[in-house]
């Protein structure tokens, strides 16, 4: 699945793990007894190993399907006690690295497989953790490119968390500079300024809001009708799911303030929303 993912690049600088030794060029390609990718179709394995490497103290990423995540929702939800566990009763406990969760070949781009790889409901079970301040949970939707470099700086800083990071792998528009990707995503949610029509709140008639790659090309795709309709819109785009949370739930989140600036106090928002609409 690496290459699946579109993530050969990394076998420039190491290989796949491959014990073995022998007659590795008739097994697959980039075998050596000291690479750094562990790659088998086991999600369950992966998850296990990804889990054991990181309580030895060093940093790792598990690349998966979006769908097939779901293989192991209750190990994310056993390792996610653990951690609230050590959050709340065990603060002698030296913090460990994030467990990080490259999410691709997702929904939305299922092209070849089909229905049968449309799910992306790892979003819903991650949710389920997200209370009590314990901020285990990490949920991010890279819009482009910049943005997905700015989330990976982030998680892989991380410590004593799940980090789920949404990224398709197929080519796509680069909508933000690094830097405005690093703020939009420090707090979570950004207005696209350049991209709405209305010049402030008072005028919008309607605010755009996507959270996701192909919802937000899809809300960029819909903000050109709505300009040629002359409707004053404002363009408004969500990088941390768990920023839109209530400050009374998670200290960490936007508050009402914050939230009625960006998308304003009293106007529609329409949400072009990556997962399941009931999260």
């Amino acid at each position: 699945e690496t290459a699946s993912n579109r993530l050969q690049a990394s076998y420039e600088v190491t290989n796949k793990q491959w014990d073995a030794g022998y007659i590795s060029d008739e097994v697959d390609e980039h075998m050596h007894v000291s690479g750094q990718v562990v790659e088998q179709l086991s999600e369950h394995q992966m998850e296990g190993f990804l889990e054991a490497y990181l309580l030895t103290g060093r940093h790792g990423i598990w690349s998966s399907y979006e769908s097939f995540v779901h293989v192991i929702d209750s190990m994310l939800n056993q390792h996610a006690k653990w951690l609230e566990a050590t959050v709340r009763e065990i603060p002698w406990r030296k913090p460990i690295a994030s467990m990080n969760l490259l999410v691709s070949s997702h929904v939305w781009r299922q092209d070849h497989n089909g229905f049968s790889h449309q799910d992306p409901g790892v979003t819903s079970v991650l949710l389920n953790k997200c209370f009590h301040n314990d901020h285990v949970i990490g949920i991010y939707f890279a819009t482009d490119a910049n943005m997905l470099l700015a989330i990976a700086e982030k998680c892989y800083k991380s410590t004593n968390k799940i980090n789920a990071i949404i990224a398709g792998k197929q080519p796509a528009a680069t909508w933000l500079t690094l830097d405005e990707a690093r703020a939009e995503l420090e707090k979570g949610a950004a207005a696209w300024d350049w991209a709405s029509t209305a010049k402030n709140n008072d005028e919008a008639e309607v605010v755009l809001a996507a959270a996701g790659d192909v919802p937000t090309q899809e809300i960029m795709a819909a903000s050109d009708k709505l300009k040629e309709l002359g409707v004053k819109f404002k363009v408004v785009n969500v990088a941390d799911l768990l920023s839109l949370q209530s400050a009374k739930e998670n200290d960490e989140a936007l508050t009402d303030e914050e939230f009625a600036d960006i998308f304003t106090a009293d106007k529609p928002v329409l949400f072009a929303y990556h997962s399941y609409a009931h999260d």
